[in-house]
């Protein structure tokens, strides 16, 4: 089972997701809402971007979970998902897909790949040794994340 945490849609996450599909036919793409409005349109595209191409390849169609999250806390409610999955399928491993963006100059990923790190030792952390991390790294050019 795989369980890719996004903030929104975009690059990475596509990558992520690209990842996440050649490994697994479980696939949960976890999205925790807070009261911010960016990331509301994900729901709204995702039959159109996700379910679509997947059942047109003949892939597995990932399921899309939203954790709803008080006072914009992201962590906490992503770590209780998966300890909750740790505990519902107690025969099965469960791997979380961390897209990283790489950036072409060291002193730009100082500002970008902040939440994966910590999100990775949270999990490592307070999750058991059935929870597997994996990062998926896509490499970006400086004119693309301009744009």
């Amino acid at each position: 089972m795989v369980v890719l945490p996004i903030g929104n849609w975009n690059r990475v996450t596509q990558h992520g997701l690209s990842f996440a599909l050649r490994i697994s036919k479980d696939i949960r793409v976890v999205q925790v809402r807070t009261e911010s409005v960016e990331n509301e349109i994900l729901p709204d595209i995702w039959t159109l971007m996700i379910c679509n191409p997947a059942a047109r390849s003949g892939l597995p169609e990932p399921k899309l979970v939203i954790l709803q999250s008080d006072f914009r806390q992201f962590f906490l409610p992503l770590i209780d998902y998966v300890r909750g999955l740790e505990a519902e399928f107690t025969d099965r491993d469960i791997v979380v897909v961390i897209p990283d963006l790489v950036l072409p100059h060291w002193y730009e990923n100082i500002l970008h790949n902040n939440r994966g790190t910590f999100l990775r030792r949270l999990l490592r952390v307070r999750c058991g040794s059935r929870v597997v991390i994996v990062n998926t790294p896509y490499h970006a050019e400086t004119e693309t994340i301009r744009r």
